[in-house]
């Protein structure tokens, strides 16, 4: 007889009283001879797989110790009471750049299941490790492995107290093999079936073992209405229900920050004032996600933002206490759709001198014509005052070269267009002395005809 071919679920209850009666004895007898096993900020691996023979694994320890009170909590975990069983420190980490899996997961009635190149004192997994006899593989190394393109786990976990008989195979077949699927959050969720099973008579059939693992209820119920849909699975006490249950991992891969600078396109804008300017920066995801919210602080003023976009308006109240020529210095940290952050970025900004000229110009004559003198009158302000020829340069200039400008550098001028049109362009253009900062503003004029000469008779 071929044991453990079909993927049969059995309900939770079972479980809980297995795992429950041997747990303590489980917890004792598989402690020996192991390294200390930590779980860490890094295990990114949770929840719990489900195995029709020996019950829930667990894939970190802090899912059996919520309460994080160094002992096992009751229900799925077989802690008696929350208070009785030491938890055991274990945990299971993917990767976010390699897709390496490491680590240790944990069963009561197993022990430490060692997972990818974590199982350092094991031998290599066995040649004929499928299902099914009719598939061999060659020998490979201890790994186990996510391959982020096409979403599947490769590779090979390895129960310790089965020695060479406890090899876990993660992808026994294309059909059946575990998968992460992208999820919201930062959390994916992993699904499909791992295997182990040994041929212990040596009749080609696998008759020893923990047989199919599966990671997520929704193998056996695919509508998730509780209700057993696949008709590889058989529940224990023939209610054809399910519990729900699913490993999930974290492989989102944190967004990045920079080119932090400023943008003063419409720093000639009468509203514009260079203590509060616009600061920007350059989002990046690895994953392809796009920006979902930002924090930025900016003098000590923190602001949280929602929204894809890279810039920043700084308020007055975060800058009304610098003086013209002072800094302004500011981190920024980037979220993506998953919730992942990048690391902080600081920048600064220096307020130059003064604000940038204001300008602006008149002309005295309602109706301008060709070669007729017309009078230009330029202003210029820089904090709010009037500008003079101490603190400013000028420029005149059209886009008519036959124009005569009678002082294209003084704030006033002189100026007679060639001929008529709509479509001579007058530019005025000041600039500040102290810090050399400049600002233009442009009118398209309509010129008339030459007026006709006048004749005294």
């Amino acid at each position: 007889m071929q044991f453990f071919k079909s993927k049969k679920v059995i309900t939770v209850f079972l479980a809980v009283v297995i795992v429950s009666a041997v747990s303590i004895v489980g917890l004792w007898r598989y402690n020996k001879g192991v390294d200390v096993v930590r779980a860490s900020a890094d295990d990114n691996v949770h929840g719990f797989a489900w195995t029709e023979n020996y019950g829930w694994i667990s894939f970190n320890s802090k899912d059996c110790d919520v309460n994080n009170n160094g002992y096992v909590d009751s229900g799925d975990c077989a802690g008696a009471d929350n208070n009785t069983t030491p938890i055991k420190d274990y945990g299971v980490k993917i990767d976010k750049d390699t897709g390496d899996m490491t680590g240790y997961a944990w069963n009561p009635l197993l022990g430490y299941i060692c997972i990818g190149s974590t199982c350092q004192t094991a031998t290599n997994p066995p040649a004929d490790w499928a299902p099914s006899t009719s598939v061999t593989v060659p020998m490979v190394t201890q790994v186990a492995k996510y391959d982020r393109a096409s979403g599947k786990i490769t590779g090979w976990a390895n129960i310790l107290s089965f020695k060479d008989d406890g090899w876990i195979k993660f992808d026994p077949s294309p059909s059946s093999g575990v998968s992460i699927n992208p999820g919201s959050g930062g959390l994916s969720e992993l699904s499909g079936w791992a295997w182990n099973g040994y041929d212990e008579d040596s009749d080609g059939q696998a008759d020893k073992g923990i047989g199919w693992i599966s990671f997520s209820s929704i193998g056996c119920d695919a509508n998730g209405d509780g209700d057993i849909d696949n008709v590889d699975c058989v529940s224990m006490d023939g209610d054809g229900k399910t519990s729900i249950y699913v490993v999930t991992a974290d492989v989102n891969r944190a967004p990045t920050v920079g080119d932090l600078g400023f943008d003063d396109s419409d720093r000639c804008d009468a509203s514009y004032s260079v203590k509060t300017p616009r600061l920007t920066w350059l989002f990046s995801d690895p994953d392809g996600d796009a920006q979902n919210s930002f924090k930025i602080t900016v003098n000590g003023n923190v602001h949280a933002v929602a929204g894809f976009n890279q810039f920043f308006d700084v308020p007055s109240s975060d800058t009304s206490a610098l003086a013209y020529g002072g800094t302004i210095n500011w981190s920024i940290t980037v979220y993506d759709q998953s919730g992942a952050s990048s690391t902080q970025v600081a920048g600064s900004y220096d307020i130059p001198a003064s604000e940038y000229p204001k300008v602006s110009f008149t002309w005295y004559a309602p109706d301008l014509s060709a070669e007729t003198v017309s009078m230009f009158n330029g202003v210029t302000l820089i904090n709010g005052d009037e500008c003079d020829d101490v603190d400013c340069d000028w420029s005149w200039v059209t886009s008519d070269s036959d124009d005569i400008i009678t002082s294209p550098n003084a704030s006033s001028t002189m100026i007679t267009f060639a001929e008529k049109g709509t479509s001579d362009v007058v530019t005025f253009t000041a600039t500040s002395t102290a810090d050399n900062l400049s600002c233009s503003t442009s009118t398209t004029m309509t010129v008339s005809e030459k007026l006709p000469d006048w004749e005294e008779n």
